[in-house]
């Protein structure tokens, strides 16, 4: 469907039964907040719908990387070593209160 002539033509066709941008909208933003019932009937978020609804979201915006970055991930004792924080760090007490 990489013709603009039959994009245009689906376009019209979709606009026609109502499946226009504004639908779309509607749909991604019904999504984005989706609840289900949760306990004595009060909603809970459906964060497996929202996730997918600001997914499409995301795709429809064009927001995503468009090529792949690696990103570095440190442990807390990398991040110790590089910042040459190690010997100040490596004992915290922290206050025990006494059993009452």
């Amino acid at each position: 469907m990489s013709s603009p002539s039959v994009k245009a033509a689906v376009a019209d066709v979709l606009e026609e039964h109502g499946l226009d941008d504004n639908f779309i909208a509607s749909c991604v933003r019904d999504l984005c907040l989706a609840a289900k019932p949760g306990k004595n009937g009060v909603p809970v978020p459906d964060w497996i719908g929202r996730s997918r609804g600001l997914d499409i979201l995301c795709k429809i915006r064009g927001t995503y990387a468009a090529t792949q970055t690696d990103i570095n991930v440190f442990s807390f004792e990398q991040m110790l070593t590089e910042l040459d924080l190690d010997e100040e760090m490596k004992v915290i007490t922290l206050p025990v209160s006494s059993p009452r």
